[in-house]
């Protein structure tokens, strides 16, 4: 196990992250609680190319569907969006845990996405994965985190292996594959990740290029 907590105060913690004002700070990126009024941004953000591409959404994204989707996700006690926003305040990205197991055994980590105007600027992604896993492991106290990442999506998996998430299987999903990785607290190289974080200098290590993760290896 990796920590005792009840799963009344694992609920607790959910519902309270969703809340207004309970940010994530991090060196180049805050993690904002999604609300409401975040869905304009977030549907011009799922619907650009390679966004709308790897979330395999079939359909165009509409401000009616987001607030459906919101709707809902605001009754949920297993579910963390978050809104990804550069340091001088624009929102660029989201990124969620979700199928949170109130017994701390697991939960799921993805909704990964960057605005493409930006994704070269910022060691965002990376910096949004650490945020999220510190969060898994360190305040909810889970004992594994799992991701999935399209087979197409060469970036993101070798970036899932190299955080130290474990390939599990292939799986089909919606017409499309799927890589399965699970991570725990004993296989995440968070260590490894802040040295990249700490090296970033205007974007000779950003997440967007191979080159990024060559430091681990």
């Amino acid at each position: 196990m990796t920590g005792e907590m009840s799963s009344q105060r694992r609920k607790e913690i959910i519902i309270n992250s969703k809340k207004e004002g309970q940010k994530i700070r991090g060196q180049y990126i805050d993690l904002h609680p999604y609300l409401l009024e975040h869905g304009k941004t977030i549907v011009k953000l799922r619907n650009q190319g390679n966004n709308r591409f790897y979330l395999n959404q079939k359909e165009v994204s509409t401000l009616e569907s987001q607030k459906k989707w919101h709707a809902g996700y605001v009754q949920r006690d297993d579910d963390i969006c978050w809104c990804i926003h550069n340091k001088i305040g624009d929102m660029i990205g989201t990124i969620r845990l979700y199928n949170i197991e109130h017994d701390g055994n697991c939960c799921n980590q993805g909704g990964l996405i960057i605005d493409e105007l930006h994704s070269m600027s910022g060691p965002y992604v990376l910096e949004a994965e650490i945020l999220t896993l510190d969060f898994s492991f360190d305040v909810l106290l889970m004992n594994k985190v799992l991701n999935d990442n399209r087979v197409e999506n060469k970036n993101m998996n070798s970036i899932s292996k190299r955080i130290g998430f474990q390939f599990v299987k292939e799986f089909w999903r919606n017409g499309a594959d799927y890589n399965l990785f699970e991570l725990t607290k004993n296989t995440y190289k968070r260590t490894d990740l802040m040295i990249i974080l700490s090296k970033w200098k205007g974007g000779t290590l950003a997440l967007k290029s191979e080159q990024a993760m060559d430091a681990m290896e």
